[in-house]
């Protein structure tokens, strides 16, 4: 993980490694990593408690299939989704402790500040071409080029054509 520190001594993230090494350096180094790591658990909510809940209701769901008993309906399912939704972002916003929340924007920033539903539509974007590209690549690898990953994600005043185009920045 890639830390900077502004001049008022504000952490900025600048990237999460997909391989990070948690050897540490010093008594600082470790101290951060450790706290890191506890702040992130909690965060996920990862306890014993949550992975058996999780593993009883994927065997229900098993034996229902099993036995021939109806699904819940789309809408049902919907719902329930929508409500776990509701459940798991309260659960972090109590949780966030030196976190700040940077996606999805709460609702009340995307209706009274403008600028936060640009901000939403980036992430949005970079959130869609990133599960296109997990796809293809979990699915056997770039074997056939989508036109629409070839158009250029823009931020700011420099249009950058996408990662995988390998052009670099657009000419236009």
């Amino acid at each position: 993980m890639d830390i900077f520190l502004d001049k008022k001594a504000k952490p900025w993230l600048i990237e999460v490694n997909q391989s990070p090494s948690f050897e540490t350096d010093s008594p600082l180094d470790e101290k951060v990593k450790k706290n890191l790591l506890v702040q992130t658990i909690k965060l996920l909510g990862l306890n014993w408690k949550r992975k058996n809940k999780y593993i009883n209701a994927y065997r229900i769901e098993m034996q229902k299939r099993l036995t021939g008993q109806p699904r819940a309906s789309l809408e049902e399912r919907e719902q329930l989704r929508l409500k776990k939704l509701r459940i798991k972002d309260k659960y972090e916003m109590k949780n966030l402790e030196n976190f700040e929340r940077i996606y999805p924007l709460p609702p009340a920033d995307l209706e009274n500040r403008p600028e936060a539903r640009e901000l939403q539509d980036k992430y949005d974007t970079l959130i869609h071409y990133s599960k296109d590209i997990w796809a293809e690549t979990a699915a056997g690898g770039f074997a056939r080029r989508r036109p629409e990953l070839e158009k250029p994600i823009i931020f700011g005043n420099s249009p950058k054509k996408n990662l995988d185009s390998g052009k670099g920045k657009d000419s236009s």
